[in-house]
């Protein structure tokens, strides 16, 4: 049963008990033929089905101009599961007085059905170019206007074409529930009805001999040297004057890059009077789209155009779909030569917008009678193609257009402002208390507005989608879950498409020769991503202060970013979702990073992390310009297993810990006031003119991490630095490091508690007619094997000159100051060497040594020649320092298995392939003795003690040694000890061999155990 309440002056009358009456409705109400109901009641219940279609408005401008439905006094709107609601205007709920005629919120709106706001069943008049067509269709102004306290909507609200939905309560729940705006409009330009939700008119122009040859080309084109030109020149267009949608008239050429793929039909009919040459040339560089061109027949009644198909896989919640975009160029066999208006630019302005009549874009195939035909195969296009009758200039027409591809139903750049807040098409939810939106479905032209500015309950499994977005979520239970808020991306193209267009036709030897050429430069995506004007999220905990944000979405955000908590988190995401993983873009460069985490101390990243400019993590920096080189304020952790991306970063960290990448585009990448780092299974990639790297603090621990600085690469650690061979053979270290550095490699101090990077690889490379600069910390142990341990040593060093005048300059940082490298290797100009033999290519300065296990350039080893070298100029004043028996490298050692039966032997490589040196003094080069190298085993060094009387009390050492090694003796009181002191150590020289023996006074009834280390070589 229908039910109306008494309205207008009846309610003054009645008073409050007229509005305790509530309308319910159990029928049909449907308007036209009815007179829209006039309803004044407390309460409006719909059970059944409410249609409202108004036509009594202005029709010219129907249905903008008309407001949206609305009821008086109503505190509760409730729609029931199954029941429909429809105004071809759209609705306003909230609580209208009559009496005063002032609005305020209502109580509660209820909607477990459907309500359909302007969509196209709801009227039966549509306006095209100011014309009123008795056709179903929709239009944009429609309106739905919520105010009220509370909200719940499980079931659907359906919007039209470029319509608003504002929905704003105390608390606003859609769980389950729907909300969706149709992305479409009939558009009648040209004649057709078409789906407007393709492209825009970006430029526009056309040309024929007449008009077009006395501005460029007095004597016309040359097409064959144009379009088919010999290499190493491209096929380029003529130079072709445009109209922007901004009325703005530009030159344009295209072509002219190894982009663009040619495609050809040159065919001549069975007669042989007719030739027909058509030639396409595509350039499409995005990997995600497909191109196909389709130059035969297909259409058999019809004119043949030129048809370029795009076509990309799309993955998204609906699943793996194939969407395509069809080009349809008919410029061949077209007679008319003329632009059509197309669109309209500038909202509120509309200014026309044309395209050429011979192109079209659409979502539809145009094969219409059967499947495609085979696509054209890529073809150079063979010289002379276009020369029918010589080699000269020919006059032609063309025309030229620009498709814009956009995500909405707007160009940004045509609205007033660039604001999105400002586009029509828009959907807003603002909740003061409380908005939760779990496994909602929410969709927009343009537009989504979410707000939440004291809780938000969440959007699992919700699927959220607009071009555009602004984001206001809150919570205050010190917690705030962010995944599913936005979808990733659309499944629509964005980008542009410029094309060309060119036909003429000649008549040589009594054959028609009649020519097309179709020039397509495709810059456009598959799929648009989600755009956040601003993004604010907060989590506040008032009892503990320690709150958290996690974040699984992805966030491209264009203006404002604010992410107020002490710990955020950027998470993975289950296989199947939307995104992988949590991303933050924030594409302002006016965005600084600590203004926008303002109580920030924990960040983990396990997403992406991108944005334009220096990026401070940690800090109170409040200008990119601003020298961040300290902090008051760093975080208390940093952990990063994702990808940052920006132009610099600087990382303020107590903890840091790195198995991601940070890349920067432009600039350095500083770890500074670090007190424990642990860099493993990732990188920093600053590979710019500027990009310096820089690691200081207490300790690092690096392993399997790669340093990749254009610049200078400085550590600068104070308490222990390791790669894993601190405490490790390399042997056993799978995970080296390799690192490489434009502007020299520094170490300013040496670490208090241990240092090695013996695992570590360092490619330092100088570019043309630069000096590079190194500074080294290490110490000076003299040219003995005992210099690579606990010294800061590097596994390889290679010196890389680009030319002749490249230098590579290592200085001291004390007094006195050595670099000890298992294994140096001088690549390119760094070979060279003067007439004497000094590598021009390094200069050390004065108390500076570089010690090495082995050195190579050119592949061959260098370490003998290089031995007792200075460098740059000068005699042998020994900076350059071969240990010979320095053999525990792994770069520089081999294993050796000796015919003499004492077994295999690691030894210095460079020392036994020596075909210079005779260590064993047998009269055979190391280079061709099977035993070059005497060596000492346990077994063979037999230890023995004598104890003497006479005064005073001694204890006689004997052992087995080999000239120019070193001889430790240790002493301890018992055993087992690991306390063992030394007694003595010395260089036996190059005559001692045989026993060494050493006498050693001890005291009356004192037992002492000897134990004798010698470095075999």
């Amino acid at each position: 049963m229908k039910q109306k309440l008494l309205c207008g002056l009846m309610a003054l009358v009645l008073g409050p008990a007229a509005l305790s009456q509530t309308y319910e409705n159990w029928a049909l109400v449907q308007c036209p033929p009815e007179i829209p109901p006039t309803i004044d009641a407390f309460n409006f219940i719909n059970h059944a089905q409410f249609f409202v279609n108004f036509t009594n408005g202005n029709l010219l401008t129907l249905p903008v101009a008309t407001p949206p439905y609305e009821t008086s006094s109503t505190l509760n709107y409730t729609n029931d599961f199954g029941a429909v609601m429809s105004c071809n205007t759209g609705f306003r709920m909230e609580t209208y007085s009559l009496q005063s005629g002032q609005r305020q919120r209502a109580s509660s709106l209820y909607n477990n059905g459907t309500i359909d706001c302007g969509t196209l069943g709801t009227s039966n008049v549509i306006f095209i170019g100011g014309f009123l067509f008795n056709l179903t269709g929709t239009g944009s102004g429609i309106k739905c206007l919520v105010n009220a306290s509370n909200i719940y909507n499980p079931g659907t609200i359906n919007m039209g074409f470029d319509s608003l939905l504002s929905l704003r309560a105390e608390s606003i729940d859609l769980t389950h529930g729907t909300l969706a705006m149709e992305n479409s409009l009939f558009n009648g330009i040209n004649g057709l009805f078409l789906f407007n939700a393709i492209s825009f008119d970006g430029y526009w122009g056309l040309g024929d001999p007449f008009t077009q040859r006395p501005l460029f080309y007095p004597l016309g084109i040359n097409p064959d040297s144009d379009y088919s030109p010999p290499p190493p020149f491209f096929p380029t267009t003529q130079i072709h004057i445009v109209t922007n949608r901004n009325y703005t008239i530009t030159e344009q050429q295209l072509g002219g890059g190894s982009n663009f793929v040619s495609y050809l039909l040159d065919v001549t009919d069975l007669s042989g009077s007719n030739r027909t040459v058509r030639a396409v040339f595509v350039s499409s560089t995005n990997l995600a789209i497909t191109t196909k061109v389709y130059l035969q027949s297909f259409y058999p009644f019809a004119t043949d155009p030129d048809v370029v198909e795009f076509s990309s896989i799309i993955t998204n919640a609906q699943g793996i779909t194939t969407n395509f975009i069809y080009l349809q160029d008919s410029f061949l066999t077209f007679t008319n030569f003329q632009v059509l208006q197309d669109g309209f630019a500038g909202v509120g302005i509309n200014r026309p917008t044309f395209i050429p009549e011979n192109y079209s874009f659409s979502t539809l195939s145009p094969f219409f009678f059967g499947g495609p035909p085979t696509p054209a195969t890529r073809t150079n296009i063979p010289p002379g193609t276009f020369a029918a009758g010589g080699n000269g200039n020919v006059t032609n027409q063309w025309t030229a257009y620009q498709a814009i591809f956009q995500p909405g139903s707007v160009v940004a750049g045509d609205v007033a402002g660039q604001n999105v807040t400002n586009e029509p098409g828009r959907i807003e939810l603002a909740a003061d208390n409380y908005l939760t939106l779990p496994q909602a479905q929410i969709s927009s032209v343009n537009y989504i507005l979410l707000k939440a500015t004291n809780q938000f309950g969440g959007s699992s499994g919700a699927q959220i989608a607009a071009p555009f977005a602004d984001l206001y979520l809150r919570d205050t239970n010190g917690l705030l879950s962010i995944t599913n808020v936005l979808m990733p991306e659309l499944p629509r193209p964005i980008g542009i498409c410029d094309l060309f267009s060119a036909r003429w036709t000649n008549v040589v030897a009594g054959i028609t020769n009649r020519y097309h050429v179709l020039f397509v430069d495709a810059q456009f995506a598959p799929t648009s991503p989600l755009m956040v004007q601003t993004l604010d999220l907060r989590a506040t905990n008032a009892a503990t202060h320690d709150d958290s944000i996690f974040i699984s979405d992805v966030f491209n955000v264009t203006s404002n970013l604010l992410i107020d908590t002490r710990r955020l988190t950027l998470t993975t995401n289950a296989p199947g979702s939307p995104a992988p993983a949590g991303v933050l873009n924030y594409l302002n460069p006016g965005i600084l990073w600590p203004a926008s985490t303002p109580r920030l101390r924990y960040l983990t990243n396990y997403g992406i992390i991108e944005s334009q400019n220096l990026a401070v993590f940690g800090g109170s920096q409040t200008s990119p310009y601003s020298s961040p080189a300290s902090s008051t304020n760093p975080y208390a952790a940093f952990v990063n297993a994702g990808s940052v991306t920006n132009f610099g970063s600087f990382i303020f960290a107590s903890y840091f810990q790195n198995s991601g990448t940070f890349f920067a585009s432009g600039g350095a990448i500083h770890l500074l006031q670090a007190q424990a780092a642990v860099l493993t299974n990732g990188a920093f990639l600053a590979a710019g003119t500027a990009g310096t790297i820089t690691i200081q603090g207490g300790s690092l621990l690096v392993s399997n991490h790669v340093l990749q600085a254009g610049n200078a690469l400085t550590l600068s650690i104070t308490n222990f630095l390791d790669d894993g061979s601190l405490s490790n053979s390399v042997d056993f270290i799978i995970n080296k490091n390799t690192w490489t550095a434009g502007g020299g490699i520094n170490l300013w101090l040496l670490p208090t508690n241990g240092a090695s990077l013996l695992a570590t690889t360092i490619t330092n490379n100088a570019s043309t007619n630069s000096q590079v600069a190194n500074y080294w910390a290490g110490r000076d142990d003299g040219c003995w094997p005992s210099g690579f341990v606990n010294n800061a040593a590097l596994g390889r060093l290679i010196l890389d000159g680009q030319d002749a005048r490249s230098l590579f300059s290592f200085f001291r940082i004390g007094l006195t100051n050595a670099l000890y490298v298992d294994l140096l290797e001088l690549k390119d100009a760094t070979t060279n060497a003067d007439s004497v033999g000094h590598f021009v290519g390094v200069s050390l300065q004065t108390n500076f040594t570089i010690y090495y296990g082995d050195a190579i350039a050119n592949g061959e080893s260098i370490a003998y020649q290089l031995n007792g070298r200075y460098g740059l100029t000068g005699t042998n004043g020994g900076r350059f320092c071969w240990v010979s028996n320095y053999n525990t490298g792994f770069f520089s050692s081999t294993n050796l298995t000796y015919t003499d039966g004492s077994g295999t032997h690691r030894l210095n490589r460079a020392l036994v392939t020596s075909c210079n040196l005779d260590s064993n003094g047998n009269g055979i080069p190391n280079c061709t003795d099977p035993n070059p190298v005497p060596v000492l085993t346990p077994s063979t060094l037999v230890l023995r003690a004598v104890v003497t009387n006479g005064p005073p009390r001694a204890v006689v050492l004997s052992w087995n040694t080999i000239p120019l090694v070193s001889n430790y003796l240790y002493a301890a009181s018992s055993l087992p000890t690991t306390n063992w002191q030394p007694v003595t150590n010395f260089l036996s020289d190059a005559t001692i061999g045989g026993r060494m023996t050493v006498t050693y006074p001890i005291g009356t009834n004192r037992a002492l155990y000897y134990h004798v280390r010698v470095l075999s070589p």
